[in-house]
């Protein structure tokens, strides 16, 4: 396994795995309690998804300097785990916050449209890198599922995916609000575990 390049802030596969357990945990009960009493709002571009972003952003900086460090050495298995990581935060920061609404002229909407294209040419470059390696690393698949990063990383994208019948309202029982409030929670939790697997091996 290779060395990570900022080992005082990792996830082994021997860590504690009740550490991200327990700050979830903790992150939920207060989120709870600021809402219940109504100190935030489950809102578009409120005090939820700015901390959505804050650990997006987060996560997608940890590991795109991994992978630039990682770059400067061998391109392995651990650099496309950390590239790939450093775009995917990167399209979810995009996906929670409306940067066109962040302002009224015009150029805030070319500003957005600018970095989803930047967005996509990074991701094209990377399929390109991928694309005559796909065997090699279809043959690390065992190796590669039973990494702490990979491990995270879908969890996070399972939070994020659970979110999305509470967007589209599917339980109708529920309130608006009620719903709106369960699908940013359970968004903030996708972004905490995606950070916490930048931070993984």
């Amino acid at each position: 396994m290779t060395t990570s390049t900022l080992p005082t802030h990792r996830y082994s596969s021997e860590s504690n795995w009740m550490v991200p357990a327990g700050l979830l945990i903790i992150s939920n009960f207060f989120v709870l309690m600021l809402w219940q009493y109504g100190f935030l709002q489950a809102q578009e571009n409120h005090l939820l998804e700015l901390a959505q972003c804050a650990f997006l952003m987060l996560a997608c900086g940890v590991c795109s300097m991994r992978a630039w460090r990682l770059a400067k050495t061998s391109l392995n298995l651990n650099f496309l785990l950390h590239a790939g990581l450093a775009l995917l935060s990167y399209s979810f920061i995009l996906r929670e916050v409306d940067i066109d609404r962040l302002g009224t002229a015009p150029a805030w909407a070319s500003f957005e449209q600018g970095l989803r294209l930047f967005g996509v040419t990074l991701w094209l470059a990377l399929l390109i890198f991928v694309a005559p390696r796909v065997r090699q690393l279809w043959a690390r698949r065992a190796i590669m599922f039973k990494k702490p990063m990979v491990i995270l990383a879908m969890m996070g994208g399972t939070f994020l995916l659970a979110s999305w019948p509470f967007d589209k309202q599917v339980f109708a029982v529920l309130p608006y609000l009620t719903s709106q409030f369960i699908e940013e929670l359970l968004e903030l939790n996708g972004c905490m575990v995606l950070f916490f697997s930048s931070l993984s091996d």
